[in-house]
């Protein structure tokens, strides 16, 4: 019972400080975890990173959330207890994804990547070709832009800014690339709850102004990597990948990004993830 009432204390503060949804300019009505306590092993997620929005897009997107979290388990480790819990999600994703596990059994690829150790190894790379599951993961990388850009800026990003997102899955972010785009993010980024901390399970680097730009690259174990910039002017920008390559989208845009409708029962569901991450 005394759980219940911090959390319904902690709730009521948090919507009384915002005055808008940070994905849309709807009322706030409840507290969107970003990233999802299902993305974390065992539901076991650090506090922090809670934010204010509202029905529809908290539940009304929770299907792309599961969708990001069953790509992040399709680790480079061969880890046989991931692959268990990207089976298990997996139903689940059927249920409130429809249509991406199907176009999950398209065709992959072997690539050549190298390892923390330095040496080569060739990997399984996943194709994400299907536009179901371009879609959600598009949507999901969207509101982790618009969320770290609220953590780091102090406010909602305004309803004229805009996000540019991209995402990788293991063997589709190269080591130079991912060198040269670390190379302009100095700055280390996870969730913190004392000693409780989970960099091998979310982590991100960025560079920010610190009133209208941030710029990052978060990952999500070994498997998905997102690329980000969120600004207050989407007109302005300054990156080492061409523009044309990474997708706008405004606040307001993520349900039309996403071609089904969610119920409330099926958007309670929640996975978990677990494994090594870009540090």
């Amino acid at each position: 019972m005394g759980d219940a009432k911090s959390k319904s204390r902690k709730l009521a503060t948090l919507l009384a400080s915002e005055t808008r949804c940070i994905y849309c300019a709807n009322k706030p009505t409840t507290v969107e975890h970003m990233p999802p306590i299902g993305m974390f092993k065992g539901r076991s997620r650090p506090n922090g990173m809670e934010f204010a929005a509202c029905e529809d897009c908290n539940k009304g997107t929770s299907g792309a959330d599961i969708v990001a979290a069953f790509y992040a388990r399709l680790s480079q480790s061969d880890n046989p207890g991931m692959l268990d819990e990207a089976i298990g999600l997996r139903r689940k994703m059927t249920m409130v994804a429809p249509g991406v596990s199907e176009e999950f059994n398209g065709p992959s690829y072997r690539q050549w990547q190298r390892t923390p150790s330095g040496l080569f190894r060739e990997m399984t790379a996943t194709r994400v070709d299907g536009p179901l599951t371009k879609s959600d993961l598009t949507a999901f990388s969207a509101k982790l832009a618009m969320a770290l850009y609220r953590e780091h800026i102090g406010v909602p990003l305004p309803l004229d800014g805009g996000v540019r997102v991209a995402y990788f899955l293991n063997a589709g972010l190269s080591q130079k690339a991912g060198d040269g785009m670390l190379s302009k993010l100095p700055l280390p980024g996870t969730l913190r709850q004392g000693r409780f901390v989970v960099p091998d399970q979310f982590a991100y680097r960025y560079n920010y102004d610190g009133k209208s730009i941030i710029a990052g690259l978060a990952g999500f174990n070994s498997n998905l990597h997102i690329l980000m910039i969120a600004t207050s002017n989407p007109v302005f920008y300054d990156f080492p990948i061409a523009k044309g390559h990474l997708q706008l989208v405004r606040p307001g845009e993520l349900r039309g990004l996403l071609p089904r409708t969610v119920t409330t029962s099926a958007a309670t569901e929640q996975p978990a993830v677990h494994g090594p991450i870009i540090r």
